[in-house]
């Protein structure tokens, strides 16, 4: 794989001829997201629990469209999806062929299984031939995709056309979508009047991402008899909250471009409102303003129980960042795409879980046996040089730990 190129490499003579063909071989290789959030920016248009399966067909610098398949191991369980009863189930192959067949006889009959040890191939249907109807769904036998998940699948036919053809490689196109939700802000004023709040509005400022040609977003205040009964009374008795939501669906993104603020008539309040980071899953935000003090960017949760140490004193140093930690030094990989190619590379992570999909987890715990040795004689220590000696003894004694107790007391 170089450059997001696939390339399947034989070796040759002098005239160009391949020593050993490749042709008629099958590559097959399991797609999954190096992003554990994306799935929270971004649609896909599958089925839940499918994934898609692509491969070259007829034409074999081609790949044909996606389709759905189910993931089984030897063992395939089918759910039964039509109603009518009796019902016949019939197993095929790829090609059509029928491999099995089973029946349902009544409506306590919901699942249908079949063994596939013996058949050759990965493709399977069962075919529900009700009179009224037809169904079928396809099966992918692959334990370890099964095991290990994924998005896709992806065969690959090797075809001698692919070491005489000059044209550009065949494209592999996954049907992502940027997901599209309301963007929500709920604003708790503490310290304002029901009139002052009514001159609060959010706006964004700039006419949104210009590089993915997205519009201006626009605002509205949601009234109290519609804002989700979970919100009312946020921040206690003193504070009033008021729910902002944009007119229509936002495009979501991994880091967000936009500029929202809050604002009281012309004054701004809140120069920059937070937006939906990549791991949030929705596009709710919160924040938090004070007539005496800067607004607190925070997140706010229903039900919970709010703390705020207002200090009575002034800060007697500047206060700066100090939740941004870097680490230097040894991983177990520094991987993204290809190997080590973070390696001397800084990088911005969001989380654990971002550092060790990069960078490898904490080294494994081996646990050690100590064998000491039986003619070591214990006694209790009554100094610091006896202490050491004792511990000495210790690392060298073969003798199990109820054993060396019992000594100890017994010379006690």
């Amino acid at each position: 794989m170089k450059n997001g190129v696939l390339y399947f490499l034989q070796e040759v003579d002098a005239e160009n001829n391949p020593l050993f063909s490749l042709a008629g071989a099958t590559v097959r290789f399991r797609l999954e997201l190096l992003n554990p959030y994306f799935m929270n920016f971004t649609n896909i248009n599958v089925s839940p629990k499918r994934v898609l399966y692509y491969r070259n067909g007829t034409l074999p610098e081609r790949f044909e469209s996606a389709s759905e398949v189910a993931v089984t191991t030897d063992l395939l369980s089918h759910t039964i999806i039509s109603k009518v009863r009796p019902l016949s189930l019939v197993l095929r192959d790829d090609s059509g062929h029928i491999l099995a067949e089973e029946m349902a006889a009544n409506a306590e009959f919901r699942e249908a299984r079949f063994t596939l040890n013996g058949y050759s191939g990965r493709s399977f249907m069962v075919d529900e031939g009700a009179p009224d109807s037809e169904t079928m769904t396809w099966y992918y036998r692959d334990a370890e995709m099964l095991q290990a998940g994924g998005l896709a699948i992806v065969e690959v036919a090797i075809d001698d056309s692919f070491y005489q053809s000059k044209d550009a490689p065949m494209q592999l196109n996954l049907p992502f979508e940027r997901k599209e939700e309301f963007l929500e802000y709920f604003v708790v004023a503490k310290g304002y009047s029901e009139e002052e709040l009514d001159q609060v509005k959010v706006e964004e400022k700039g006419q949104g991402n210009g590089n993915n040609g997205d519009s201006k977003t626009s605002f509205e205040r949601v009234s109290p008899e519609e804002m989700p009964p979970g919100y009312k009374g946020l921040g206690g008795m003193e504070a009033r909250v008021a729910l902002f939501r944009s007119e229509k669906p936002v495009p979501r993104a991994e880091a967000g471009t936009r500029k929202m603020q809050l604002l009281r008539n012309d004054e701004t309040l809140i120069k920059s409102l937070p937006l939906p980071a990549a791991d949030k899953p929705d596009g709710r935000s919160s924040s938090t303003y004070r007539k005496d003090k800067e607004p607190i960017m925070r997140p706010l949760r229903t039900p919970d129980v709010y703390v705020e140490e207002i200090s009575l004193f002034p800060p007697s140093v500047a206060e700066v960042e100090t939740a941004v930690p870097a680490f230097v030094g040894y991983t177990a990989r520094a991987t993204k795409i290809t190997d080590k190619d973070l390696s001397m590379v800084p990088t911005k992570i969001k989380s654990l879980p971002d550092f060790e999909m990069y960078f490898g987890g904490a080294p494994a715990v081996v646990p050690k046996e100590v064998n000491l040795d039986e003619a070591t004689t214990l006694s209790a220590p009554t100094s610091r040089a006896e202490t050491s000696t004792f511990t000495t003894a210790c690392g060298f004694s073969s003798i199990t730990g109820g054993e060396m107790l019992h000594r100890f007391r017994r010379k006690l």
